[in-house]
């Protein structure tokens, strides 16, 4: 599960578009370089702890940016898509890696985590059961 996070948050939607993609894609680098460094000085639990905040709003500023890419590409029909690691992932990874690796800290993680991941989870479900494709129900009229 972890993993899975960390990986959505090195990956970005990169395409041939607007100036507004390419603002959020800077935007999401930045999210990213700065989350690296809040795991780069968190050396303990209790760092963690000290952290969390900033951590957290970083972790669901990253998510809604990449929400925002995602729409972007899929309003986008003639644009060539490509997912691009980050070119900070190796870094931001060792740094992951150490702070979960740290007693205590995967689950410090896994809380300040949760409300990042179910708004990505909500925007997911979202593209895969549009509104118009659900199924519709019929109305029980009564006998």
């Amino acid at each position: 599960m972890l993993k899975a996070v960390f990986f959505s948050c090195c990956m970005i939607l990169t395409s041939c578009s607007s100036s507004n993609h390419l603002d959020a894609r800077l935007k999401a680098k930045k999210s990213i370089e700065k989350l690296t460094i809040y795991f780069s000085q968190v050396h303990s639990k209790e760092d963690l702890k000290i952290e969390s905040k900033k951590i957290k709003k970083e972790l669901e500023k990253l998510v809604k940016l990449m929400i925002l890419l995602r729409k972007e590409q899929l309003k986008s029909t003639d644009s060539h898509t490509v997912l691009v690691l980050n070119l900070y992932q190796e870094r931001f990874e060792k740094e992951f890696n150490r702070v979960i690796a740290i007693e205590g800290c995967e689950e410090i993680y896994r809380n300040l985590s949760v409300d990042a991941l179910y708004l990505l989870d909500a925007f997911d479900r979202k593209i895969q059961f549009p509104t118009k494709a659900r199924a519709k129900t019929k109305k029980i009229e009564d006998c």
